[in-house]
């Protein structure tokens, strides 16, 4: 009876020992997630509050006079022919939870691929893709989802960019960036 009572106590110490490690594995996956939840959160606030700038920006360049708009459109015919740019390259997306980056999507797109047609019938001597992020259809339909990325441009021209340089969204869906301002840039240098 005491051999009997002793493997019983043993096979509890081994139940209460194993039922420790699975409370403390989900506690870990629970922080895990939680931290991983913030890291979403944060990305998020940060898309947000770029969205809201470039959104302010461009409904004040919505407001701008006539006469300032035809002036400005004479500028860019002007600078269209000297100021050039080209991506040199980009980084890492920085993604939600909800969402897989597909890396072997990004970089350089030939002239050849469908997907140049409208960016070279605009005029543009590259075209560059700078991610591509994969969504299942629960969370595509769950609305939008953050996604942060960072491209470096070369001004590889030789004149300086114009105060008013900017990369300008001109098809498809502009995900709540329609418009980029990057100001003046010397020939050479990189943003």
């Amino acid at each position: 009876a005491a051999r009997l009572a002793r493997d019983e106590k043993h096979r509890l110490v081994c139940m209460l020992a194993s039922l420790e490690v699975e409370l403390q594995q989900a506690h870990d996956g629970r922080e895990g997630a939680q931290r991983r939840l913030q890291a979403s959160e944060v990305a998020l606030a940060a898309v947000e509050r770029v969205a809201q700038e470039r959104t302010a920006e461009v409904r004040s360049m919505q407001q701008a006079p006539v006469e300032v708009m035809s002036e400005m459109q004479e500028r860019q015919t002007v600078l269209r022919s000297s100021a050039s740019a080209v991506v040199e390259r980009s980084e890492v997306l920085i993604l939600g939870v909800e969402s897989e980056e597909d890396r072997e999507a990004s970089g350089a797109i030939a002239h050849s691929d469908p997907s140049a047609s409208i960016p070279l019938s605009l005029g543009a001597r590259q075209v560059y893709r700078i991610g591509r992020v994969h969504l299942d259809a629960v969370t595509a339909a769950d609305g939008p989802v953050p996604v942060v990325c960072c491209a470096i441009l070369q001004n590889d021209g030789a004149t300086p960019w114009p105060p008013g340089a900017a990369i300008v969204h001109a098809s498809g869906g502009s995900l709540g960036l329609p418009l980029l301002p990057l100001g003046p840039l010397p020939p050479g240098e990189i943003a």
